[in-house]
């Protein structure tokens, strides 16, 4: 801002990166003009500095449900690491573990990491993982009278509550518990019910 020439220098950047600008005009009184059309140019590799070597010992482990967690060993004169899912840069980050959230529960997700300094920016290492999967709870209904049934089922691991249903009719939506009384039922006839466990 406020510069008289016609030419600029970006210092800092980071080598092979692309980087697009545009340029306003000002007059005395502060009145600033359109935005010029944007323009862009990727900075040259440092070949005074070597890249970083590929990190090793990279991890994608399900530790949470819709979450994976990406970890690999710190490479030598690397300043920053590039995530990515499949071709796709997620991220620019210094530490070596970084948790991916608001996965699909059970579905396998690939991706990569590369290790960023001066010099470049180092080959790939991949590795996929399988976000956890919630088990479906075990049910167990009794009959508590001739009108009133109660149903049970253990915690399911990973679990904030549950939906219980009659066949397709929904008997209650985020529950939470593992036991629920139902009255108002007949005598001498069977029902059957389900219970789906639901994460966060």
């Amino acid at each position: 801002k406020g510069v008289k020439e016609t030419n600029y220098m970006v210092k800092d950047l980071k080598p092979e990166t692309n980087y697009c600008f545009t340029v306003t005009s000002a007059n005395e009184n502060g009145k600033e003009s359109a935005k010029s059309s944007e323009v862009c140019a990727t900075t040259l590799v440092d070949e005074t500095i070597e890249k970083p070597a590929t990190p090793q010992n990279f991890k994608v482990e399900a530790t949470v449900h819709n979450e994976l967690t990406l970890s690999w060993d710190a490479v030598a004169d690397a300043k920053e690491y590039n995530v990515y899912e499949g071709d796709r840069l997620i991220g620019t980050i210094e530490e070596t573990s970084v948790d991916i959230t608001e996965l699909e529960n059970g579905k396998e997700y690939c991706f990569a990491v590369t290790a960023l300094n001066k010099g470049g920016e180092s080959d790939r290492i991949e590795e996929c993982g399988t976000t956890l999967v919630l088990e479906a709870p075990v049910l167990t209904a009794t009959a508590e009278s001739d009108t009133t049934i109660v149903l049970s089922w253990d915690a399911v691991t990973g679990a904030s509550s549950y939906n219980i249903y009659y066949g397709d009719e929904v008997l209650a939506e985020e529950f939470v518990g593992t036991t629920a009384t139902f009255k108002g039922f007949n005598a001498g006839k069977e029902y059957c019910f389900t219970v789906t466990a639901v994460n966060v």
